[in-house]
């Protein structure tokens, strides 16, 4: 039987190849914990885009599954689906009642065989992860939400359209960045310093980031006048 961190890969693909996760993460996570594979999904449309956050706990033996369940649960604070992928101890599948007891807690199950092989038992239900460890979650994946259109966009270089470390004070520098931003077909980024000054927030080189994304950045900067 394979170790649990040699399953991570594998469970990474099959995000890849069966959910059509455009990007996943093994054993990421913040101060709260770690998630054993975070895999981002786009469902796209011609009106609309809807960006799915999937996390998998990965096991290998034991016999503690409703632990297990309670451990895959703990990441809907992160993710809209979560799912129990488990690699049995005799290559077995779940019972009847194990997949009862996941689909009343919502958990998705993903069966790994003695060979490695992954299968689809049962679908997550759909949850509401909190906002900001959303976002946090999204970070580790090297990915952006833009402030306007609300859509998700790998991370690239951007282009800074307010100085850091100076709370309310507009640096020359700076203007026309965000016309620099389309011409250079990069997205923009910028810190609410007015919001961290209004709090009392004392950090200087930490503040709310945000970005937009090159697209919004066009509209917007058709209006600006050009930069010499």
């Amino acid at each position: 039987m394979s170790r649990e961190d040699e399953l991570y890969p594998v469970v990474a693909t099959f995000l890849e190849d069966a959910f059509g996760c455009g990007s996943t993460k093994i054993n990421t996570g913040t101060k709260y914990g770690h998630i054993d594979v975070l895999g981002l999904r786009e469902r796209r449309s011609d009106f609309s885009s809807q960006t799915e956050l999937l996390a998998i706990e990965v096991k290998r033996g034991g016999t503690r599954f409703l632990n297990f369940i309670g451990q895959a649960v703990s990441y809907s604070l992160y993710a809209h689906r979560v799912y129990l992928a488990w690699e049995k101890e005799k290559g077995g599948g779940f019972s009847q009642e194990e997949i009862s007891i996941a689909s009343k807690f919502g958990v998705g199950l993903l069966s790994i065989s003695s060979k490695g092989k992954i299968s689809l038992v049962s679908s997550s239900a759909e949850f509401t992860p909190e906002r900001h460890h959303l976002l946090q979650a999204v970070n580790k994946l090297d990915h952006f939400e833009c402030t306007l259109c609300r859509s998700f966009y790998p991370k690239e270089s951007s282009v800074q359209i307010n100085p850091r470390g100076a709370i309310n004070i507009e640096e020359e520098k700076y203007a026309g960045n965000l016309l620099k931003a389309v011409t250079s077909r990069r997205p923009a980024l910028y810190y609410l310093f007015q919001l961290a000054e209004a709090r009392g927030d004392k950090r200087v080189y930490t503040h709310d980031t945000r970005y937009i994304c090159k697209d919004c950045c066009s509209i917007f900067a058709s209006i600006l006048p050009e930069m010499e």
